[in-house]
């Protein structure tokens, strides 16, 4: 779960300058030249699978992130008691990030795409649990939940109903159709067009990479499933 910058700086009990002293109630367990991590004292972190993770990621992004500051959490309550929401990890534009260790690898893809571009919260989950989670939900493969699930809209309709505040299943319809586009047309073209939003709102840098409209692609997504 990806939030703004602007809401990690209001953290004051967590948000802090890189370099600067561990926060109150955290010890620095470790650090490599990506990310430097801390964990409250008699956690155990993997600090080297958590940097080959992002090391992994960065690679097949084809981007180098900046260097990260990794919180590591034992349960969401503690996410929700640093960050102010309960989840199992929040990664802030920052490069702050919160994360138990079962929402890690979801969180650090967020870390390594934040600059890529500004697709919206539907394809920068639908990445994250594509590459993070392995494309599964809950232990289920994501075009299993999506047909079951997904509503019969055109995908605008459905990007304009995923909120990433509460997505219940959302994630696992946007990380189908992400699954979708990297299957049918490989990762290099998604990041490629994840790019071209810097430049573009997130339909004309669709129409423009892939050649078809959200909607036209949308629905040969729904067909296949």
């Amino acid at each position: 779960m990806r939030q703004a910058t602007i809401f990690a700086a209001a953290l004051l009990t967590t948000s802090f300058q890189a370099g600067a002293v561990a926060p109150p109630g955290f010890a620095e367990a470790g650090r490599t030249p990506r990310l430097t991590v801390y964990a409250r004292p008699g956690e155990k972190v993997d600090v080297q699978r958590v940097d080959a993770r992002l090391a992994d990621l960065e690679q097949q992004l084809g981007t180098v992130a900046p260097p990260a500051r990794y919180f590591h959490h034992e349960r969401p309550e503690d996410v929700a008691a640093a960050t102010g929401r309960f989840a199992g990890g929040v990664t802030f534009s920052s490069g702050e990030v919160h994360a138990t260790d079962r929402a890690s690898d979801h969180e650090l893809v967020h870390v390594v795409s934040n600059d890529l571009g500004r697709p919206g919260a539907f394809f920068e989950e639908g990445l994250a649990v594509l590459l993070g989670d392995g494309g599964r939900y809950r232990g289920e493969k994501v075009d299993r939940v999506a047909k079951r699930v997904a509503p019969r809209l055109p995908l605008t309709g459905i990007m304009a109903r995923f909120d990433e505040r509460q997505p219940g299943t959302g994630y696992a319809v946007a990380g189908s159709f992400v699954r979708h586009l990297v299957s049918s047309y490989g990762l290099p073209r998604l990041v490629q067009f994840f790019r071209a939003t810097w430049r573009h709102t997130t339909d004309a840098a669709f129409l423009q990479v892939y050649g078809r409209t959200l909607d036209e692609e949308g629905e040969l997504w729904q067909r296949k499933l």
